[in-house]
């Protein structure tokens, strides 16, 4: 899957030799593991580059599945608050094997989203949910 990400003013600043990175979304400095710089990276393309408003996105809310606490990265709802867009952000040196994609399964189990993507920053696959069948996204 193709995505073009932009140039974006991600900010980041360094606190007692611990870098962090400011999530627009929780409107707050979390600690700038790889994974968290890949989900902040997602959170600007959505916002800036496919308009999404910043008040339809969540960024890791947990939920259940059989009774075992589970959080998602990203979740973009549509104009019902329903889960449209459902993405698993891992860090740049991890693979995108079929466990990610599994793992990411098992959560649009209970999300319900349309469409599903998983991401190290670099490497991009995405799913959709169209006629009951699973289609791969070339674009996003």
């Amino acid at each position: 899957m193709i995505v073009n990400f932009g140039q974006y003013k991600i900010r980041m600043k360094q606190e007692n030799q611990i870098k962090y990175i400011y999530d627009i979304v929780r409107k707050k400095w979390i600690i700038a593991k790889p994974e968290e710089e890949v989900r902040q990276l997602w959170l600007h393309y959505l916002t800036e580059d496919k308009n999404y408003s910043l008040s339809k996105i969540a960024v890791e809310k947990s939920f259940y599945i059989n009774d075992k606490l589970k959080r998602f990265d990203i979740c973009v709802y549509d104009v019902h608050a329903k889960p449209y867009l459902l993405i698993e952000c891992k860090a740049p040196n991890h693979k995108l094997d079929r466990s990610v994609m599994e793992q990411i399964s098992r959560y649009n189990l209970s999300i319900g989203a349309k469409v599903f993507i998983i991401s190290n920053g670099i490497f991009h696959q995405g799913v959709c949910i169209q006629d009951n069948k699973l289609l791969e996204l070339a674009v996003f």
